[in-house]
C-alpha cells in the first residue's frame, strides 16, 4: 500500500499474538509497497502503526531481546549465559573473531534447558564476538553482539557498570538522561559505544545511543543499559 501522508514507513509494524492473546514485535522492513518479515509458521498477526493504534495495550509487547553476557574469561575461553526465554525450544551460540572480516559462524546447539555455554579452542589474549539466538515456532529476538577477550594480553572485559537511578516516574512526552559509571581504558573491548541501549517496550518509552529516554504512551517498560561484554543494569519506566 502507499505510505499515507504525514505517516513514515518505517513506523509500520508487524506483531504476532498468541493463543494468550500477548503480542511480540517481527522484525519488518517496508520495500516497493509491501511491508516484510520472515516467520516460520501459520498464525495471527496485526500490522501496526506506532503511536497511533489504541488496540495495542502497551504492556502486551516485550522488545527485549535474548540478555546474554560473558561472564568468565580464560585464555582458551569465554563463557556465556543469558535468561532462558518463554517459547524457545534450543539456543544456537555464534562466535567469530572481533576482526570486521570475522563473520559470526555457528559454534554449538543446546537445549531450552540450558542458560550457559563455554567457547573452547580460543586464542590467547585475542577479542571475539559472540552473539546467541533463541529457536522456537514464534520468532524470538536474538541477544545483542557480545564483545570480549580472552585473557593473555593487553585487551580488558568491562564488567562494573552503574546508573544513576533504577526506577523512573514520567510524563508523556517527558525525556530523562540516564548517568553511567565504568571503568574503561584503550584496551577495553568494545564495538562502537562501549555502554548501548535497550527499550522493552518503544511503544511506552524509547532510549537513544547516548541513553536519552523518552516518554511515549502510558504504561510499563525496563529500559536496559548494556556494556559491550553484556553486562546489564536495568531500569523501570512508569509513564504516566
Amino acid at each position: 500500500w502507499k505510505v499515507a501522508a504525514g505517516r513514515k514507513a518505517e513506523l509500520y509494524q508487524v506483531y504476532y499474538i498468541d493463543n494468550q492473546g500477548k503480542m511480540s514485535r517481527y522484525d519488518t522492513t517496508y520495500a516497493n509497497g509491501k511491508l516484510w518479515f520472515e516467520t516460520n509458521h501459520f498464525s495471527e498477526y496485526v500490522v501496526v502503526y506506532e503511536g497511533t493504534i489504541s488496540d495495542v495495550t502497551p504492556a502486551e509487547v516485550d522488545e527485549t531481546p535474548l540478555l546474554a553476557r560473558v561472564t568468565r574469561s580464560t585464555k582458551t575461553s569465554l563463557k556465556v549465559k543469558w535468561n532462558k526465554v518463554k517459547g524457545a525450544e534450543k539456543y544456537v551460540i555464534y562466535a567469530a573473531d572481533y576482526s570486521a572480516s570475522g563473520k559470526l559462524k555457528k559454534v554449538a546447539t543446546v537445549g531450552a534447558n540450558k542458560s550457559s555455554y563455554t567457547v573452547k579452542k580460543l586464542q590467547p589474549g585475542t577479542r571475539y564476538k559472540l552473539l546467541v539466538k533463541p529457536v522456537g515456532k514464534t520468532n524470538l529476538k536474538k541477544s545483542l553482539v557480545l564483545y570480549a577477550a580472552t585473557k593473555g594480553g593487553t585487551y580488558k572485559n568491562v564488567s562494573k557498570l552503574s546508573v544513576d537511578t533504577k526506577r523512573l516516574t514520567m510524563k508523556v512526552g517527558s525525556k530523562k538522561k540516564l548517568k553511567v559509571k565504568y571503568k574503561a581504558d584503550a584496551n577495553s573491548v568494545k564495538k562502537g559505544k562501549l555502554v548501548r541501549y535497550v527499550s522493552s517496550n518503544k511503544a511506552v518509552a524509547t532510549v537513544s545511543k547516548n541513553g536519552l529516554i523518552k516518554a511515549k504512551k502510558a504504561g510499563n517498560c525496563t529500559i536496559y543499559a548494556v556494556l559491550s561484554s553484556g553486562k546489564y543494569v536495568p531500569v523501570k519506566v512508569t509513564v504516566k
